[in-house]
């Protein structure tokens, strides 16, 4: 009979008398699972042989690979039912050379006791490939491939493992399902990368060692491997390191939010810490004069992965969100990797791609999110309205209408813009010229009794959904004027003098060729001194220069930036009689010298070069002779017109003196010897006459009597102060 302990791997063979052990093959016995001829069976191929003092009894110790294929077999060898001995006449002959007797494979002899495999197996050796991720496993037995449990084996740097330096490996890894010494197992893509993500572990061999825990795997008996203790991990056998360079397999870009984002998976982990952004150019297609992006910057996830998070700087955001051509659709979103603009954990560089295998990006996002008014910066000098957007805005779908600024979150004063110029400033920033009635407004409201936007704490920001939208066309956040709470982060007050731009001198028919000069300041003034105004002629140093006196007055009571002064009548006869001042508008000139006009704020303007007068409206309706006299005892003719003329235009050869309303008779032109002067007042001229002019006069019948005496003028006779000629008569 025999026995087969698969325990200690001992074959006993009891003889009916003493065997030659020197005559003894054992590559002749067979072990097979069943009486008849099987297929399944192991053939030994060989054995250490030890036998009892008397040769009858053989104990054969099984070589170690027919002990582990008889455990391969889940159907052979694990009880005494499935255990069956097969030999030839030629296994072993008596000490006279009568060899044994045969026992035939369809008659095999069933064992007569057999012991089960009690041992635990052990993880003798592994390998291990860096660059495709597979494990080989030799265990002290054969082993169920099927029963390993990948999540029970820990990688780590050294026999004791080190915080940071150990990786156990996930349920997910595949592995070979046979029964064997060896087992194959492949980690997943997840595994390896986190392997590569860690700088300490797997580098060499001598930063390799495997750990394993209880119950990662069996043996074909059902034994569950033992836990090795930490300090006694195995140190891996033979180690291939990576030696792949990492590629990019595909991106994302995500546009949602107030800066993009794009999502770089790799084909391995790389190191974070060597990600050049600059090495990655974003186009619009693969093809010659493609739209392009170079990306400057931007904060990278920190941690060592194979996805690689990177939020763009506000500056490359911008440039994508305001191309319209890039960025908008997978189909016109590509990237471009220059050589070497990451690494691995090894510095393996990672590939190049050209612009002829741009990458298409898997996904684009598309902006949702709505931007909303981070800060607001008010400069009352510049007249600058400086707003902080979370994200880029689009300037030309500025609703300024939409703005309004408090004094206060409660029972504010407020102001809503009408208009003003929006440009970029820089990313998300705008600034707002506000426009010149609004900010002329504004300044007028900082002295109210609420004093609005006098200074940070008291100037407050609203915004309206349509103030304007983002590059996408989300509308912006409102701030409702009940929501106010932060005021503004910075706020300049206006320290600047207030400027003379322009002015214009009008003359008001409706109010007896009332004179009025209007000064147009840059900004609302409070007062002023008209005898600081000074009228020139020219820029010359030979200039005719009159000054305004006390007399004249200004007339605009409230705070503006127009200022009109009333010009009394002794300045205007004045300036009319210094011509061409008033005449021309190249030769009427304003100089205002320093204090003569403050500001809202006191301060005051300082010495103007002279400029030239915008608007001169004159007295474009000619004089009308109203009524005339004819003195013959002072040989004068009194002339009364309905405005003031000016005598020093006038020429006493267009006057006609004649007997009738009708010129037809009787008639007497003056000569040019009769004298013309301005009379008592700036609208009568009187005309002296010699005695022969008189005469003449008479002896025509004209100057008898009223009824017999008429007058009439041509056009050219004279002119008034806006050099308009007088009304025919």
């Amino acid at each position: 009979g025999f026995e087969l302990n698969i325990n200690d791997g001992t074959l006993v063979l009891s003889f009916s008398e003493a065997v030659d052990q020197n005559a003894t093959d054992v590559t002749q016995i067979r072990i097979q699972n069943g009486e008849d001829h099987t297929s399944l069976y192991v053939q030994l191929q060989g054995g250490e042989i030890e036998t009892n003092d008397i040769n009858t009894i053989f104990t054969i110790h099984l070589e170690e690979d027919d002990l582990n294929s008889i455990k391969e077999e889940t159907d052979l060898g694990t009880t005494a039912s499935n255990t069956y001995l097969a030999l030839t006449s030629e296994t072993a002959s008596d000490f006279s050379g009568n060899q044994i007797e045969e026992i035939p494979l369809i008659s095999a002899l069933p064992a007569q006791d057999h012991t089960i495999d009690m041992t635990p197996p052990t993880l003798q050796d592994f390998e291990f490939d860096m660059n495709s991720g597979i494990f080989m496993l030799t265990f002290s037995e054969a082993v169920k491939g099927s029963s390993l449990l990948s999540e029970r084996l820990m990688l780590q740097s050294s026999a004791a493992s080190i915080p940071g330096e150990v990786h156990t490996l996930s349920s997910t890894d595949s592995h070979s399902n046979e029964n064997s010494i060896i087992v194959s197992l492949t980690v997943t893509d997840g595994d390896l990368n986190a392997i590569k993500a860690l700088p300490n572990i797997a580098t060499s061999r001598n930063t390799t060692y495997l750990r394993v825990l209880v119950g990662a795997i069996s043996d074909t008996s059902d034994q569950l491997i033992a836990t090795l203790p930490d300090g006694q991990a195995v140190p891996a056998g033979n180690f291939t390191p990576d030696t792949t360079p990492p590629e990019l397999r595909n991106f994302v870009l995500d546009l949602d939010g107030s800066v993009a984002t794009l999502i770089l998976t790799f084909s391995e982990t790389i190191l974070s810490s060597n990600l050049s952004l600059s090495g990655l150019t974003l186009v619009n297609s693969r093809s010659e004069g493609a739209t392009v992006i170079m990306l400057t910057s931007g904060e990278i996830s920190s941690v060592n992965n194979e996805v690689v998070s990177v939020a763009l700087s506000m500056l490359d955001s911008n440039a994508i969100k305001l191309a319209n051509n890039i960025g908008t659709s997978r189909e016109n979103t590509f990237i471009v990797v220059a050589n070497g603009t990451a690494t691995d954990r090894e510095e393996l560089p990672l590939a190049e791609v050209i612009y002829d295998d741009a990458i298409m990006a898997i996904s684009v996002l598309q902006d949702d999110t709505h931007p909303t008014i981070d800060g607001f910066e008010l400069d009352l000098n510049s007249g600058l309205l400086r707003l902080t957007f979370s994200e880029v805005v689009k300037e030309s779908s500025f609703n300024f209408s939409g703005i309004t600024l408090l004094s206060s979150p409660v029972l504010p004063s407020t102001l809503e813009l009408t208009g003003g110029t929006a440009r970029p400033f820089t990313g998300s920033i705008v600034d707002i010229e506000l426009a010149r009635n609004d900010l002329n407004e504004l300044k007028i409201k900082t002295v109210d009794v609420r004093s609005l936007c006098s200074q940070d704490l008291n100037c407050y920001l609203a915004a309206s959904s349509v103030t304007v939208t983002d590059i996408s066309g989300n509308d912006v956040v409102p701030i409702s004027i009940g929501e106010v709470d932060e005021p503004a982060i910075v706020h300049v007050s206006d320290t600047s003098s207030p400027v003379l731009e322009s002015f214009d001198v009008i003359t008001d028919l409706s109010a007896s060729n009332q004179f009025t000069v209007v000064l147009h300041f840059d900004e609302p003034v409070q007062s002023g001194d008209v005898t600081l105004v000074q009228f020139l002629s020219s820029n010359e140093t030979d200039s005719l220069v009159y000054n305004l006196t006390s007399s004249s007055s200004i007339v605009t009571t409230e705070l503006d930036a127009d200022i009109t002064i009333s010009l009394d009548e002794s300045d205007l006869d004045a300036l009319i009689a210094l011509p061409p001042i008033l005449r021309r508008t190249n030769s009427t000139l304003v100089r205002l010298f320093s204090e003569a006009f403050s500001d809202v704020n006191g301060y005051t303007n300082e010495l103007l070069t002279p400029i030239e007068v915008s608007i001169l409206t004159g007295d474009y309706v000619p004089p009308v002779l109203q009524s005339w006299t004819f003195d013959l005892n002072l040989l004068q003719i009194e002339l009364t017109f309905s405005e003031h003329v000016n005598a020093s235009t006038a020429d006493p050869t267009f006057v006609v003196l004649q007997d009738s309303e009708n010129r037809s008779s009787q008639f007497a032109r003056l000569p040019n010897t009769v004298s013309v002067e301005q009379g008592p007042s700036m609208d009568i001229l009187l005309l002296s006459l010699n005695q022969s002019t008189i005469d003449l006069i008479l002896r025509r019948g004209i100057g008898y009597d009223p009824s017999g005496t008429y007058i009439s003028l041509d056009a050219e006779f004279v002119q008034d102060f806006g050099l308009v000629e007088s009304l025919t008569v």
